[in-house]
């Protein structure tokens, strides 16, 4: 790997090379879980999506108190604290044996995953300044992405194996991961923020109207991340004639492309108005990227695979470019010294356009079909094209009491 793709020496390479491991670890559970609690422990599929979706809104309301809590005490801390937490859910699910040990479990594990993604961003806030801190963060998506690769190829093999052993061995190599990157983070300097946040109020976000407005901006546009995963194999699967083994295909070119070029993107968006404009590019990617896939069906198979496979590229493109400009504005508008507390916000946007994503457009895309990919495309391009217009807007004088 050339040097021009490595974060740079110090705490930096350091914080990827931590996130990395944890995502192979993430990249593990993602399909072994589910498997293992219906097949091994027992439990009815209902009663797993019943505690998974606790688990999600136990998640999704934490991320601010978690936010408060990394600027209060260092977001290293708070972070190692985080993945060691991961490592004891990993275990616990070992002797899990219903309902509600299951749900305790994974809201713990919930819990931690927010303080991972939520805490890790506001210690980039603090480690780095100005566009350096979107840079860092595209080190760490290029790395992130490499690592849910290598777990998930993982997993597969788990399940394939479908014994309690080796699935036992599993959340036992998960525990592993998670503790490692813990550890893996004494490296870094417990860097706080300048203001004395164990003071200021843990609501001083939340009252920050431009920055509340972009969050759900973002949370809207986040909808197409759930496209190549869901969206299009499940349009592959049901509404076109076309191989399966496309959706392989066009998931090992999103992946690539993210692993590849995801750091280059960063110089798009190296200011505040640069990050608005690769929001709004990005949302004009994604209406082409819509209308190339809801164009496919009924076309011949050989003009159906060329078709998908540029409209994944086009998606792609708009997804490296709404990363970084979301990484940047996520930083540009927030209150210096409130990192934690600002990403907790900007987390939870992303968990509620996350949650959304599934229903909202399986119902467009799948079931009105490429009228439904034109409707998804245009709204993905209108939030973003509102995007530089609330940025604009001058920022609501925040106090903390």
């Amino acid at each position: 790997m050339r040097e021009s793709l490595l974060p740079p020496r110090g705490p930096f390479r350091i914080l990827t090379t931590a996130m990395l491991i944890n995502t192979i670890g993430n990249g593990v559970s993602l399909g072994v879980i589910p498997v293992y609690l219906i097949r091994s422990v027992g439990l009815p599929p209902t009663q797993v999506g019943v505690g998974l979706t606790i688990a999600g809104i136990v998640g999704l309301l934490a991320s601010i108190p978690l936010g408060h809590l990394a600027d209060a005490y260092g977001p290293r801390n708070v972070l190692m604290i985080a993945l060691a937490v991961q490592a004891m859910a990993s275990i616990g699910l070992i002797f899990i044996a219903n309902i509600i040990t299951f749900t305790l479990v994974v809201c713990l594990n919930a819990l931690a995953m927010t303080a991972v993604h939520a805490v890790g961003g506001a210690l980039v806030g603090v480690l780095a300044e100005g566009a350096d801190r979107t840079r860092n963060r595209a080190y760490i998506r290029a790395a992130t992405n490499a690592g849910l690769v290598f777990g998930t190829l993982l997993g597969g093999f788990v399940i394939q194996a479908d014994t309690r052993t080796v699935y036992m061995a599993a959340l036992v190599f998960d525990a592993v991961t998670f503790l490692s990157a813990s550890v893996l983070l004494r490296g870094i300097p417990n860097v706080r923020s300048g203001t004395d946040s164990s003071r200021s109020s843990r609501f001083t976000a939340l009252k920050d109207r431009r920055y509340l407005v972009v969050t759900a901006l973002n949370a809207v546009i986040f909808l197409q991340a759930s496209i190549p995963t869901l969206i299009l194999p499940l349009w592959i699967v049901e509404s076109i004639d076309a191989p399966r083994i496309l959706i392989t295909v066009t998931l090992v070119i999103n992946t690539g492309m993210v692993i590849l070029f995801q750091v280059m993107a960063a110089k798009y968006a190296a200011s505040t108005r640069a990050a608005a404009a690769s929001i709004r590019w990005a949302g004009l990617f994604f209406l082409a990227g819509c209308v190339l896939i809801g164009v496919s069906a009924g076309l011949p198979v050989p003009l159906v695979i060329t078709v998908i496979v540029v409209g994944v590229i086009v998606h792609t493109v708009g997804e490296l470019l709404h990363a970084v400009g979301s990484f940047e504005l996520s930083y540009r508008l927030a209150t210096e010294g409130l990192h934690g507390q600002y990403q907790g916000v900007f987390t939870m946007g992303i968990g509620v356009g996350q949650a959304a994503a599934p229903m909202v457009l399986t119902a467009l895309c799948i079931g009105l079909g490429t009228t439904g990919w034109l409707i998804a495309g245009a709204g993905l391009a209108l939030a973003a094209v509102v995007m530089p217009i609330a940025v604009r807007h001058e920022p609501q004088e925040v106090r903390s009491f």
